[in-house]
């Protein structure tokens, strides 16, 4: 095995650690793709970095790839209905990772790619893991090696090239790496970040309400569809909010869990929104509103009622308009 003085690869599988140049990594990267084996516990992760002692025999290197199993990550895959700006795409990746690793976002590296699909809707890929488990990657190759980047082996094999050279621009935009916004950019963010976590809520509320709605699955669809794509154009829209709109979201986001959100659309002067609730907690909820907010028109319509098949509860879709008083 002959390294460059500057850049190394180690390929991680589910037996040994190997360290290769770049240009012969390859292959190793290969046979790494062919085992499905899930995560190693830290006993076996030990007995796998027993077989690389690069600190022991090889000079040290300056940039190092730490190539790693898809399995050994998180990945997930998101269909978009619209194309999600360069600019929001960070935080929209993250807020996925959060949700599907259950992890606060400052504990966590991330990477993501966004693939265009016809009728400009698109495909989002995140890739994630903890801090601690990428430190344990790295365990073996601490003080050999200055800089680390980590990627999956689908990453490394979708490369057309692997060049040096490539590769480390490479990896400078696609490893996994923390959240780091622009310092221009941070309040900006923590508005949006607020707006994505309600994203968020909406999502998992609508596949409860899409597993409770079984038996019309098929107009059902039709309605999910087109409540996703207008919640979509409602969060892009969302980039700039003023202070009534910030109240509402405050209010949407402190709805209880028996509450179901299903859309929410709005401007700078008025908002509508529509959720499934019993006729008991709209009783409670309206009243307590009106009493904090006196300055809004409120118009709440009842669509219709159900009977909820998780505590056969009679519920209703309500919609709910807000505006303010001129």
């Amino acid at each position: 095995m002959k390294l460059t003085p500057n850049d190394a690869v180690a390929v991680y599988s589910a037996r040994q650690c190997s360290l290769h140049a770049i240009g012969d990594a390859f292959e190793s990267v290969k046979q790494s793709a062919m085992h499905t084996d899930p995560p190693p516990d830290a006993d076996r992760l030990l007995t796998i970095q027993k077989s690389v002692q690069p600190k022991e025999c090889l000079p040290k290197v300056s940039r190092l790839v730490i190539v790693v199993p898809d399995r050994w990550l998180s990945v997930s895959q998101h269909s978009m209905g619209s194309l999600v700006p360069p600019s929001l795409l960070p935080m929209a990746a993250l807020s996925y990772a959060v949700e599907t690793t259950f992890s606060p976002p400052e504990t966590l590296l991330f990477t993501y790619q966004q693939t265009v699909l016809v009728d400009k809707q698109a495909h989002l890929t995140v890739l994630a893991c903890s801090i601690d488990w990428a430190d344990q990657l790295r365990v073996p190759f601490q003080g050999w090696a200055e800089t680390m980047f980590i990627l999956s082996v689908s990453q490394w094999l979708g490369m057309k090239a692997h060049s040096p050279r490539l590769v480390g621009a490479y990896c400078q935009r696609n490893a996994l790496q923390v959240y780091q916004p622009k310092n221009n950019t941070r309040h900006k963010t923590r508005r949006l970040w607020g707006v994505l976590i309600l994203l968020s809520a909406f999502v998992n509320g609508l596949a409860g309400a899409y597993w409770i709605g079984l038996q019309h699955r098929s107009d059902h669809a039709l309605i999910l569809r087109d409540t996703y794509r207008q919640t979509q154009d409602a969060w892009l829209g969302f980039q700039q909010i003023d202070d009534f709109s910030s109240a509402v979201l405050v209010l949407l986001k402190s709805l209880p869990n028996s509450v179901r959100l299903m859309w929410v659309k709005g401007d700078a002067s008025s908002m509508a929104f529509q959720m499934t609730v019993s006729e008991q907690e709209l009783d409670r909820l309206l009243p307590y509103w009106q009493q904090q907010y006196p300055e809004w028109q409120w118009k709440v319509s009842s669509l219709r009622s159900a009977l909820s098949v998780s505590n056969q509860q009679e519920v209703m879709d309500v919609s709910v308009s807000v505006s303010q008083r001129h």
